[in-house]
């Protein structure tokens, strides 16, 4: 079981929702933002799973709100997610510098999400 979390509590999503957009700050080994403004071709991708799970429920390619502070972000959650099971999930944050995946690297850390069922239609 993974332990090493972006947050303590777990970032909420409820099933069906593909909105709001989740905004991330990757840092580098000193703790401070990392610099990727000199990196043109570079992606940055989230991997979607259940927590323990072995199987990625979805790939999310990132867009870049500012290389320069290392700052990323989901603009909205694939069908998958939004299908996702109630409970938690967890999101692996890879960078590929040259976004040809020859130059690859994991973020140590993940990032942990809570999955609410949705309301029911009324009566």
């Amino acid at each position: 079981m993974h332990d090493r979390y972006f947050n303590d509590d777990p970032y909420p999503l409820i099933q069906g929702d593909n909105y709001p957009p989740y905004v991330f700050t990757i840092h580098d080994s000193l703790g401070q933002p990392a610099d990727f403004s000199g990196y043109s071709s570079l992606v940055v991708r989230a991997r979607f799973r259940e927590q323990g799970g072995d199987l990625s429920l979805a790939v999310i390619t990132c867009t870049a709100v500012d290389k320069s502070i290392g700052q990323f972000r989901i603009d909205s959650w694939p069908a998958a997610v939004a299908a996702a099971e109630e409970g938690t999930h967890e999101l692996e944050i890879e960078v590929d510098y040259l976004g040809d995946s020859s130059q690859v690297q994991t973020v140590y850390d993940i990032v942990k999400f809570k999955v609410f069922e949705q309301f029911g239609d009324t009566a």
